[in-house]
């Protein structure tokens, strides 16, 4: 057997009572429904996280494969353009 008695202050909550939001809109305490027909709800913005960043494609200047950013981070260190680790490879035999 349940109580709805908030614990240590003798205080009971709303048994389906409607209780008012500082937005002045009305909830229905037993559903949590708003009560109030000039509300209108829609979808909650996203989150920051949940948004998909755009992210630029890295691409190999020679063949054009897409390629990670630790691969082209290391050929433009090391070559001076993107290349993927087979243009690499072909690169270093060929003597950048």
């Amino acid at each position: 057997m349940g109580s709805n008695l908030l614990y240590g202050t003798g205080l009971q909550l709303g048994a389906g009572a409607q209780a008012t939001l500082p937005e002045e809109r009305n909830v229905d305490m037993s559903t949590g429904e708003i009560i109030d027909s000039e509300y209108e709800s829609g979808p909650p913005e996203p989150m920051p996280w949940e948004m998909q960043q755009e992210t630029e494609t890295l691409q190999c200047s020679q063949c054009g494969v897409e390629i990670a950013p630790n691969v082209a981070n290391y050929s433009m260190q090391q070559y001076g353009k993107r290349l993927c680790m087979k243009c690499q490879q072909a690169a270093k035999k060929g003597g950048k």
